[in-house]
């Protein structure tokens, strides 16, 4: 199977865990990464089939 990957850019850490609480609770993705990307700002990356990226995100 392929697996798609899913990018969210947030602003602040605290926004940044409620995301990704949300999106690994809302389907079957997993959390690869996340990077900080200025001070406050974040990526969050996860992976899974499209259709789990699509409704995580």
């Amino acid at each position: 199977m392929i697996n798609a990957l899913g990018l969210l850019e947030v602003d602040g850490m605290v926004a940044a865990i409620d995301a990704a609480d949300a999106m690994l609770k809302a389907a079957n993705v997993r959390l690869l990464s996340h990077e900080v990307l200025d001070p406050g700002r974040l990526t969050l990356v996860v992976e899974g089939d499209l259709a789990a990226c699509r409704a995580a995100l």
